[in-house]
Formats: C-alpha cells, sequence, structure tokens
C-alpha cells in the first residue's frame, strides 16, 4: 500500500466516519533523509502550524490538532535511529515486514497504530474518506478500535521486528505479534486485529 512517492491531500475538518470516530485525518509522510531535510521540514511545520485556524466541533478534531500530530509524527520519523522507542513513541513491525506499528504516550493522547503495506481490504470505503482508506488501524487508551482515513504512516526504517509470540506494551496499550497477525488494545479489551488476508476492530 506504501509505495514510498510523494502524494499530496487535502487535511479537511469535516464530521466524517473516521471523525466522528475520534479519529484524525493526516497527511502521509514520506521516507526523507533525516540530516538534509529535518531544518527545512521544522520550517514549514512552524510555517504550516501558525496558518492553520481552529475549526470543527472539538479540540481534538481542530484542523490544529490535526497538524501538530502530523508534525509529531515526521519529526519522530526523521530523527528515529534503529527504532524501539524514543520520547513518547514506541515504533515496531512484523517479522514478515508488512505491518508497521507505533505506540504513541504523549501528554495529550495515548493510542496504538498500525499500517499494513499490503492488505485486502475488509472495510468498505466511506463515501467522504478522499485519503487511504483500510490499510491504517488505530486505537486509544479507552473507546474501541477503528480503521483511518489517512494520509501518513507510522512506518520508519530500523524498527523493531517484533517476534512471533512476543508482546510489547506501553501506557495501557498493548501489541502481540502472531503468525496470524498483529492484534492490538486497550485496558478496555477493545482494538484491532490485521493481517494481510483481512482486518478486524473490537
Amino acid at each position: 500500500m506504501h509505495d514510498g512517492r510523494a502524494r499530496v491531500n487535502p487535511v479537511n475538518c469535516r464530521n466524517n466516519a473516521t471523525a466522528q470516530a475520534g479519529v484524525p485525518i493526516r497527511p502521509r509522510a514520506t521516507s526523507i533523509d533525516a540530516p538534509a531535510c529535518a531544518g527545512v521540514l521544522a520550517l514549514c511545520v512552524a510555517i504550516a502550524l501558525a496558518a492553520v485556524p481552529e475549526c470543527g466541533d472539538s479540540p481534538e478534531r481542530s484542523s490544529r490538532g490535526v497538524w501538530m500530530r502530523t508534525a509529531i509524527f515526521l519529526l519522530a520519523a526523521l530523527t528515529a535511529a534503529p527504532a524501539l522507542a524514543q520520547d513518547g513513541f514506541s515504533y515496531f513491525r512484523s517479522p514478515s515486514d508488512n505491518i508497521h506499528c507505533a505506540i504513541m504516550d504523549l501528554d495529550d493522547y495515548k493510542g496504538v497504530r498500525c499500517d499494513l503495506r499490503d492488505a485486502m481490504i475488509t472495510y468498505p470505503r466511506p463515501k467522504d474518506c478522499d485519503l487511504d482508506w483500510g490499510d491504517a488501524f488505530e486505537v486509544a487508551d479507552t473507546g474501541k478500535g477503528a480503521p483511518l482515513c489517512a494520509g501518513d504512516t507510522v512506518e520508519v526504517p530500523d524498527a523493531r521486528v517484533l517476534q512471533y509470540g512476543e508482546t510489547i506494551s506501553r501506557a495501557g496499550l498493548s501489541c502481540t505479534s502472531r503468525r496470524s497477525g498483529m492484534t492490538c488494545k486497550n485496558a478496555e479489551g477493545h482494538g484491532f486485529t490485521v493481517s494481510r488476508g483481512g482486518q478486524k476492530v473490537f
């Protein structure tokens, strides 16, 4: 699903299916050489954050909030060393390299997201999703898991391989890697299971 090519997508403040589920719409990041681009990206992020007005029906769903979390994702990806954990993020992937995930342990948000490089999409695309659909799933520390209408990725180079049978836990969230797929859930027991052959939220 993630071909590595840059794609420019609009970010809209709108109440679509994923926004109503508490899932933001974010632009997809691409792999960039960190030393050459970190300074330029930081400047662009600052300009974007200053230019985008507040909108939406709650602070969590505002356009500014979307851009703020996008900025965090991009800067974290640029500075990622062989990545297991850094401030606020734990990155990992399946042994097949098809599933890439990140646990987010931030002051204003805690959740886990997994992206699939290749998948048979289970959930039908909502009419109001004009970004990528069906290859990314997320669950917060409370509430149910959900597919994402998103334009970014949590995939970073050299993320830790979570071997089959292993579990990683952080901030009340846990993910277990199995040959049948990756299962992530919160302390309430809600979450998702994703694999190339199918995806399920609960």
